[in-house]
Protein backbone atom coordinates (compact mmCIF):
# COMPACT_ATOMS: atom_id res chain seq x y z
CA UNK A 1 0.00 0.00 0.00
CA UNK A 2 1.46 3.34 -1.02
CA UNK A 3 0.87 6.85 0.35
CA UNK A 4 -1.99 7.57 -2.06
CA UNK A 5 -3.83 4.42 -1.02
CA UNK A 6 -3.42 5.31 2.66
CA UNK A 7 -4.66 8.83 2.00
CA UNK A 8 -7.71 7.52 0.13
CA UNK A 9 -8.47 5.14 3.01
CA UNK A 10 -8.21 8.00 5.50
CA UNK A 11 -10.48 10.23 3.39
CA UNK A 12 -13.01 7.44 3.05
CA UNK A 13 -13.01 6.84 6.82
CA UNK A 14 -13.43 10.58 7.46
CA UNK A 15 -16.31 10.76 4.99
CA UNK A 16 -18.02 7.78 6.65
CA UNK A 17 -17.56 9.36 10.08
CA UNK A 18 -19.06 12.65 8.89
CA UNK A 19 -22.05 10.86 7.36
CA UNK A 20 -22.68 9.01 10.64
CA UNK A 21 -22.44 12.29 12.57
CA UNK A 22 -24.91 13.99 10.21
CA UNK A 23 -27.33 11.08 10.59
CA UNK A 24 -26.98 11.22 14.39
CA UNK A 25 -27.66 14.96 14.44
CA UNK A 26 -30.63 14.58 12.12
CA UNK A 27 -32.10 11.90 14.42
CA UNK A 28 -31.54 14.10 17.48
CA UNK A 29 -33.18 17.07 15.80
CA UNK A 30 -36.12 14.99 14.59
CA UNK A 31 -36.76 13.67 18.11
CA UNK A 32 -35.90 16.81 20.04
CA UNK A 33 -38.43 18.46 22.28
CA UNK A 34 -38.31 22.05 21.11
CA UNK A 35 -38.45 24.52 23.99
CA UNK A 36 -40.05 27.92 23.59
CA UNK A 37 -36.74 29.56 24.44
CA UNK A 38 -33.24 28.74 25.60
CA UNK A 39 -30.42 30.98 26.77
CA UNK A 40 -27.45 31.52 24.47
CA UNK A 41 -24.34 29.83 25.87
CA UNK A 42 -22.23 32.82 24.81
CA UNK A 43 -24.15 35.99 25.70
CA UNK A 44 -26.97 34.68 27.90
CA UNK A 45 -29.71 36.27 25.79
CA UNK A 46 -32.79 34.25 24.93
CA UNK A 47 -32.64 32.19 21.71
CA UNK A 48 -35.97 32.79 19.93
CA UNK A 49 -38.40 29.91 19.42
CA UNK A 50 -38.23 30.37 15.64
CA UNK A 51 -34.48 29.65 15.69
CA UNK A 52 -34.98 26.65 17.95
CA UNK A 53 -37.67 25.26 15.65
CA UNK A 54 -35.26 25.63 12.72
CA UNK A 55 -32.26 24.33 14.72
CA UNK A 56 -33.48 22.44 17.81
CA UNK A 57 -29.93 21.81 19.05
CA UNK A 58 -28.84 25.46 18.74
CA UNK A 59 -26.91 26.69 21.76
CA UNK A 60 -26.07 30.15 20.40
CA UNK A 61 -28.28 33.05 19.35
CA UNK A 62 -27.99 34.13 15.73
CA UNK A 63 -25.58 37.00 16.48
CA UNK A 64 -23.21 34.80 18.51
CA UNK A 65 -23.44 32.01 15.91
CA UNK A 66 -22.47 34.46 13.16
CA UNK A 67 -19.56 35.75 15.26
CA UNK A 68 -18.36 32.19 15.89
CA UNK A 69 -18.55 31.37 12.16
CA UNK A 70 -16.56 34.51 11.30
CA UNK A 71 -13.82 33.54 13.77
CA UNK A 72 -13.62 29.99 12.40
CA UNK A 73 -13.34 31.11 8.76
Amino acid sequence: MDDIDRLQDTLSEDSDRLQRERARRHALEANAVIPEHRECHECGESIPGARLRARPLATLCIDCQQDAERHHS
